[in-house]
């Protein structure tokens, strides 16, 4: 008896362990450590069908500002009880992390997991949500679906996935994208280098403090990212996963802070996938960055030629 009380208590600490604390949802290791066996298992049998779905609530950061964060966090508790109730118990649901959930749908096809991922989003933005303050609002999702293809591993499948969300938040949110269907936009690819409305704003922020915010933030960044970006390249070397994670980390929120949003999404697929500790993929990455900071330093220095990097 004792040893069985143990061996519950040891389940219970565990269990919480691999969950989110808000969500109840798998934690992102557990969540991608299980795609990651199910990427073997495709290996195995090729003609099982699989499919990834990346969701991102949508607007998120307007229903914190609205509605304070404790709203903001119900909304979130409240979609992951609706994947849990809606989808079946072998799918595997997990919170990816802030507002992005992941997905792994065994034995189902591309298609048809586009059509289930689709009524979910009509079902969930029908429901209601309501503030402390009574008011009744409404929240939908953007989603990426993407199918196993043999030999591919967890890092392509995701890249895929992300593509198609990418897509659907691009195209207006709200709505479900196929990796492959559409054009995503391909890793290391951007018709703009930076985001106008990110610069727009950091000039109305400095005509209201009565700085050059715009400036100070471009140059900021020029001094850091030539340091940073060599501390991705050693970490690749060295495949320090911690390092790569945690520059990535930095790394794109200064790129996004400066509107380099295609830097800022190279820098969270390495990111995350230093995380899952899929480190197959990221010297492409790394490679894609390098080309991509030269663009943007180009960009914010039209006049001072090719840079160093």
């Amino acid at each position: 008896s004792s040893i069985d009380a143990r061996l519950r208590r040891a389940h219970a600490v565990t269990s919480l362990l691999e969950r989110d604390g808000l969500t109840g949802l798998l934690a992102h290791a557990v969540v991608m450590s299980r795609a990651a066996k199910v990427v073997q298992e495709k290996h195995r049998h090729p003609d099982r069908d699989f499919a990834l779905v990346m969701i991102d609530v949508d607007h998120f950061k307007q229903i914190n500002d609205r509605y304070g964060h404790v709203t903001g966090d119900k909304v979130l508790a409240s979609f992951a009880a609706f994947l849990r109730a809606q989808l079946r118990s072998t799918d595997v649901i997990g919170r990816y992390g802030g507002e992005e959930f992941v997905v792994v749908l065994p034995d189902i096809g591309t298609d048809p997991a586009a059509k289930l991922v689709e009524r979910l989003l009509e079902n969930f933005s029908s429901m209601p949500h309501a503030g402390d303050d009574g008011i009744s609002f409404h929240v939908a999702f953007s989603a990426g679906v993407a199918g196993l293809e043999p030999g591919w591993s967890l890092e392509e499948w995701k890249v895929l996935a992300d593509q198609a969300l990418y897509e659907a938040k691009e195209s207006g949110r709200g709505r479900v994208c196929v990796g492959g269907r559409s054009t995503p936009r391909p890793i290391g690819h951007t018709t703009g280098v930076l985001d106008p409305e990110v610069v727009a704003s950091l000039r109305e922020l400095g005509k209201r403090s009565n700085t050059d915010l715009l400036s100070e933030i471009t140059e900021m960044f020029l001094h850091v990212a030539p340091g940073r970006m060599e501390s991705l390249r050693k970490a690749c070397d060295d495949a320090d996963a911690r390092t790569l994670e945690m520059t990535a980390h930095a790394f794109r929120s200064s790129a996004a802070n400066i509107g380099a949003m295609e830097l800022s999404r190279l820098c969270e697929a390495i990111e995350s996938a230093a995380r899952g500790g899929t480190l197959d993929a990221i010297t492409s990455l790394v490679d894609a960055t390098t080309e991509e900071l030269d663009r943007v330093t180009r960009a914010l220095r039209p006049n001072d030629g090719p840079s160093a990097t």
